[in-house]
């Protein structure tokens, strides 16, 4: 939307910048109005590109999402009785309505795998529910308990 609302200004002002420019070419006979006219209309044109790159950077370069979205994916995850740490979302615009979401989730140790299974089906559900935006949602589960789970040398 801020795309279409800075194009249609900008070719709205160059409109009225070209009229008056041509307007007072006939007005005077010379043709500098109309010149100084072009020129206004290339500086408009390159403000507003300048203006629409610096908008569309992070859209291009996968924008995560709002801060606060992040925070309140965190503290959903992170109110279960079953997750020890909850390592920090990572997330992803892939387009202005959808956003994908990456995140590692510690259980404590002998959770079982169907607790785990419901957790992060309520995870999931409760994310989606308040966060439609977050469409594509990947969650890694670490647990003490696993099997070739690395741990910190001491």
């Amino acid at each position: 939307m801020f795309i279409v609302l800075a194009e249609d200004a900008a070719a709205l002002t160059g409109i009225v910048v070209a009229f008056l420019g041509v307007s007072l070419e006939q007005m005077t006979g010379s043709v500098v109005p109309d010149v100084v006219a072009a020129m206004i209309i290339g500086g408009i044109l390159c403000v507003v590109s300048v203006l629409l790159a610096i908008e569309t950077h992070a859209l291009l370069l996968g924008e995560s999402a709002d801060p606060e979205i992040v925070s309140e994916i965190h503290k959903i995850i992170e109110a279960d009785r079953n997750v020890a740490n909850v390592h920090h979302p990572l997330t992803m615009h892939f387009g202005p309505d959808e956003v994908l979401l990456n995140i590692a989730v510690e259980f404590r140790s002998g959770t079982s795998s169907d607790v785990i299974l419901d957790s992060i089906r309520k995870f999931e559900s409760t994310i989606r529910a308040r966060f439609p935006i977050v469409r594509r949602i990947f969650i890694e589960i670490e647990s003490p308990d696993l099997p070739g789970r690395r741990t910190k040398a001491a």
